[in-house]
């Protein structure tokens, strides 16, 4: 494929962010078991399979979260319908989709929703 036909950003299932059985453990231990009661509304994304934009770059955003296959893949249907009908740019912005995330000029540090330790790891120039 030539650059041209390449598109800005398509939309993919990606699995969860996930993490170790053994830290798993050790957090349940020391909030005794109301860290697995708090997992079950996931703010962080970590048990369930997001919906990311991926630039040409290869760079992913999250924009969604999906409690199982079928509604991801009808979350998706949707976004690759609107991405298709709508401009790049107003698709960004009803999404909130960082300007320079098409270009690959974004880096993950920028957003707040990647964690302390992203904004730290990439200082802000």
């Amino acid at each position: 494929m030539s650059e041209e036909q390449v598109p800005a950003i398509r939309v993919e299932i990606a699995p969860p962010l996930g993490t170790s059985w053994l830290r798993h453990l050790a957090l349940s231990v020391v909030t005794y078991g109301g860290y697995d009661l708090w997992r079950l509304w996931d703010p962080r994304m970590t048990y369930r399979t997001r919906l990311v934009a991926v630039n040409r770059v290869g760079q992913h955003f999250t924009l969604f979260t999906a409690v199982d296959a079928e509604e991801a893949d009808a979350k998706r249907a949707r976004l690759e319908r609107e991405l298709e009908e709508l401009a790049v740019d107003v698709w960004c912005d009803r999404y909130v989709v960082p300007p320079g995330f098409v270009e690959g000029t974004w880096r993950p540090g920028r957003s707040g929703h990647e964690g302390l330790g992203r904004r730290l790891l990439y200082p802000d120039p």
